[in-house]
This record gives structure tokens, sequence and C-alpha cells, in this order.
């Protein structure tokens, strides 16, 4: 069980597809970059129609980054909570069929729309965010669709 958490943890954020690597890579490069020439202050050469290209490569590089680590975290969250979940409503069940538990099934309905509401809530904070900083929230946005895609593998890992 140990070993499978730990593969789980270990390819959730390491086994990255071609694609996934470069995009991260350049990422990090924009970071760099951005990050290098607005610490030394040659903003005004790294302008372009009015546009400051090193804020805007920093913001956006880490933006990808930040997005695509939340991504691959959420991913491995709702994937634990599912089958913590799953284990017990059939620890529930169980218990409920020998006779050892009552469960009040009548206020299931009600539970998952308290639920439904509080998820609600929480996604229009995290809306506001990403449209309040939008080259950062758009590279935050394609980074955390790469990082909710990325699927863990359990192959044999024992090198």
């Amino acid at each position: 069980m140990l070993d499978m958490l730990r593969t789980l943890f270990r390819t959730s954020f390491t086994n990255l597809s071609f694609t996934k690597k470069w995009m991260l890579r350049l990422a990090f490069l924009g970071a760099v970059v951005g990050g290098g020439v607005y610490a030394m202050d040659a903003r005004d050469s790294a302008t372009a129609a009015g546009v400051d290209l090193s804020h805007l490569s920093f913001t956006s590089g880490l933006g990808f980054i930040g997005g695509f680590l939340a991504g691959a975290t959420v991913r491995l969250f709702l994937k634990l909570a599912f089958w913590i979940g799953v284990a017990f409503v059939a620890l529930g069940y169980g218990l409920s069929y020998l006779g050892w538990l009552d469960l009040p099934w009548s206020s299931w309905d009600q539970a998952m729309g308290d639920v439904g509401k509080a998820i609600e809530t929480q996604a229009q904070g995290v809306k506001a965010f990403l449209t309040g900083l939008l080259p950062a929230g758009s590279a935050m946005a394609v980074g955390l669709g790469a990082g909710l895609t990325q699927k863990p593998r359990f192959d044999d890992d024992t090198d």
C-alpha cells in the first residue's frame, strides 16, 4: 500500500509526456528570463508596442507552472478522496447490511445539495482570481488543464 502511494505521488509530478515537458520548460524559461530582465531593470529594452514583455513572460511562466502544479495536485486529491469515499460508503453499507449501523438514507439528497452549494461558492472565488490576472490566468488555465490530465503510471518501479 505504501509503495502504491509513493508511486502515485511520484508519477503525478514526474512522468510527463513529451508535450508537457516542453510546455513546462518553456514556462520555466519565460519565468527566468522575464524575471531576470525585470530584476535588472532593463524593462525599456523589453517593451514592444507598449507591452512590457518581461512582465508578461514572467507572470505567464509562473502562472503556467503554478497552474500545472495545482492541476496535478487537484487530480491527485480528487483521486484519493474518491477512493476514500468509496471505502467509507462500502463500510457504511456493509455495517448497515449486518444491522450494526442505521444510516439515514432519506437525508442523502440534502447532503449532496449542500456539498454542491459549497463547491459552487468556492469555484466563484477561483473564477474571480483567474480573471483578475488575465495573462497569468490564461497560462494558469492551460497549466491547470495540463496538470489535470497528468496521469500517474503504476508500472514496476523497483529500479
